[in-house]
């Protein structure tokens, strides 16, 4: 009897496949209520010998082609897979996937993306781990770890991750990503980038931000939940001047004119304050800069705090040195009623 129990529960354990290959398999989807169609090629999967409990080389491509959007791509999957005898835990070590897409969806006309991981599932708890994880696209070198856990219900992000030195310009210009004009024709050369966070539905906590853009070191850490947003940021030094639009001198200010119901000729005068957009903002946020250039103006040991709530908005700032002397201005205004309210007090 012990032993017939034991064949019964065998299960998986007994279930043993000499692999499976399914090659240059085509499928077509039309749907002529909305003209969409999307048509698979050279399909193909494979697979070594399936034994549960051993790990299985698995590999799948193909090349997909859609009319709305119109796009075309050659998608390959390949690792190594392996389940436990209770089907509870699911491994794919290392998991690499390339896309390589041109159309309509994508901003360059073009997407060359390679994901490489090592995965593990938790298929129970519905929890998954992403280890050792690169993504490379042209420039563009991530890397990191990331967590996924309670994805059936409300899922939660544990990770961190690591943006390599890239030429950030020349990279979104590849992606097809317009950047306004600059004064300093080589802003954005270099983008560097590491990330610790945790999130959970609506909130984010980035524990630890890092940040290295041109000659500037950003650090700091940031919150975000719902439309709140808070921050508390540290930047050694940043020419701002670089990133605006280089200063020109013109004979009048253009303003766009319109006529009136006599026929006269009338400029149109933009609103004062974007006053449905500064009553939505929720920010409590801190920022300190050792050094400061702005309009070819030099500060030093400069702080601003800014809290804005219910149309409420308060921002104080502080220099310490400014051309061997100190400058603080304490700003408010409140947009909360129909008439908006501005008060500003300074010292230098």
């Amino acid at each position: 009897p012990e032993a017939q129990q034991e064949d019964k529960g065998a299960g998986l354990k007994s279930l043993a496949i000499g692999g499976f290959n399914i090659n240059n398999a085509t499928i077509n989807w039309q749907d002529d209520s909305t003209g969409q169609s999307y048509q698979v090629n050279n399909f193909r999967l494979n697979s070594g010998a399936i034994s549960p409990g051993s790990p299985v080389d698995l590999s799948l491509g193909l090349d997909l082609a859609s009319s709305q959007p119109q796009m075309t791509a050659a998608l390959t999957l390949d690792g190594s897979v392996a389940v436990d005898d209770d089907v509870k835990n699911l491994t794919v070590t290392p998991l690499k996937i390339t896309v390589d897409a041109k159309g309509e969806p994508f901003s360059g006309g073009t997407l060359k993306a390679e994901l490489s991981t090592d995965l593990a599932a938790n298929l129970e708890t519905m929890a998954l781990l992403l280890k050792n994880l690169s993504l490379t696209s042209g420039e563009l070198d991530l890397t990191g770890q990331v967590a996924l856990n309670n994805l059936a219900a409300q899922p939660a992000i544990d990770g961190n991750l690591k943006l390599a030195r890239l030429n950030l310009r020349n990279w979104l210009q590849s992606q097809g990503i317009a950047l306004p004009e600059m004064a300093n024709k080589e802003a954005l050369s270099n983008f560097e980038a590491a990330v610790t966070m945790k999130s959970s539905g609506d909130k984010t906590d980035i524990t630890a931000l890092n940040i290295g853009l041109d000659q500037t070191i950003i650090q700091g850490n940031a919150k975000l939940a719902g439309n709140h947003i808070g921050f508390d940021l540290q930047v050694d030094q940043i020419n701002i001047d670089d990133y605006l639009p280089a200063v020109e001198e013109k004979s009048a200010a253009a303003k766009p004119a319109k006529t009136d119901a006599s026929g006269k000729t009338t400029t149109e005068e933009a609103p004062l304050f974007p006053v449905d957009m500064l009553r939505t903002l929720d920010i409590d946020g801190k920022v300190g800069i050792d050094k400061l250039i702005a309009s070819k103006l030099t500060s030093e040991q400069v702080k601003a705090n800014i809290v804005a709530r219910n149309g409420d908005i308060r921002l104080n700032t502080q220099i310490g040195r400014f051309y061997q002397g100190a400058f603080d201005a304490r700003t408010s205004l409140n947009v909360a009623e129909k008439t908006p309210k501005l008060s500003v007090n300074t010292n230098l």
